[in-house]
């Protein structure tokens, strides 16, 4: 996509945004705070709306260009603990020193607010065959400019592959996160994929050259992560990596015999209490609750 059209996109977005807020504004459905997740245009139209809170959530480090107009939007920034000042062009920094922005961490990872651990074993059926999720890119994004790496063609006895490209209709796309569960392995070029995988304990392999924080969070904190460490021997690596998820699957007897339906059941609701092992994982929801509590204290002053 080029830059003008980005551009043109950006301004449409902003003026359909500005436009709903005015008509809101002296309603009953007046629009106090904006939250934005890694969306700064919504932000900057609520600014200019006279909205008092407006907060910005990042995970990605060289989103550089929505950074810089957090900056000129936000009241509120809120970035992980493992968030990496070499890759953010400086954002950090000049966050902390502007007095009219207050910045916030949390702990873990995005996936840990929305998802929960899983209690069960990742084989997913009696078949002594790998399933594999596989889900590619399109590219062009700002953000993932140079990331991108091409899957490989790749031919591996003993697996069933499922593949799914960006772009592509989803009939319930906010269950994506949870469909990784019906699945032994995950193939993918996304950051935000490979994070839920590992958050919930389903080996992925990682094809990009992205950089995050996140990412050096879940491999420090033993998820099932693996990253391709040679772009020049991609098809190697993933081959070795298949032939141990097979032999993973393998030493377990080929499968759990639980369906995935069942297994699907076993993923807590938001509401349900947390259980010991679930306590183990950082308590990044709360951490985003304290944030969001401030925001609504901002915008009553």
């Amino acid at each position: 996509m080029g830059k003008l059209k980005r551009l043109t996109i950006a301004y449409k977005r902003y003026k359909m945004v500005r436009r709903e807020l005015q008509m809101r504004n002296g309603t009953s459905r007046q629009i106090m705070r904006i939250i934005g997740l890694g969306t700064p245009i919504e932000l900057y139209a609520a600014k200019r709306s006279r909205i008092k809170a407006r907060l910005y959530i990042s995970d990605v480090e060289p989103d550089h260009l929505s950074h810089k107009w957090a900056l000129k939007s936000a009241t509120d920034i809120l970035i992980p603990l493992s968030w990496r000042k070499d890759l953010d062009g400086g954002f950090s920094n000049r966050a902390e020193n502007r007095e009219k922005i207050e910045v916030h961490h949390f702990p873990g990872t995005k996936p840990h607010v929305y998802l929960r651990p899983i209690t069960f074993s990742t084989s997913t059926s009696e078949s002594s065959e790998v399933k594999i999720l596989m889900r590619s890119l399109l590219g062009g994004g700002i953000h993932d400019k140079g990331e991108v790496i091409a899957i490989p063609e790749f031919s591996v006895s003993g697996i069933e592959l499922k593949s799914h490209s960006e772009g592509e209709r989803l009939d319930k796309p906010w269950e994506l996160p949870n469909s990784i569960l019906n699945f032994d392995a995950v193939i993918t070029q996304s950051v935000s994929l490979a994070s839920e995988a590992a958050v919930l304990g389903v080996p992925v392999f990682l094809i990009s050259k992205a950089e995050r924080g996140v990412l050096n969070w879940l491999e420090e904190n033993g998820t099932p992560l693996s990253r391709l460490s040679n772009t020049a021997d991609c098809k190697t690596e993933l081959k070795a990596w298949i032939n141990r998820q097979k032999e993973l699957k393998n030493s377990k007897g080929g499968g759990s015999g639980e369906s995935s339906e069942s297994k699907a059941e076993t993923v807590e609701s938001m509401n349900t209490p947390l259980t010991s092992r679930q306590q183990e994982w950082p308590d990044t929801k709360a951490s985003w609750g304290v944030v969001f509590e401030l925001l609504s204290l901002k915008d009553s002053l």
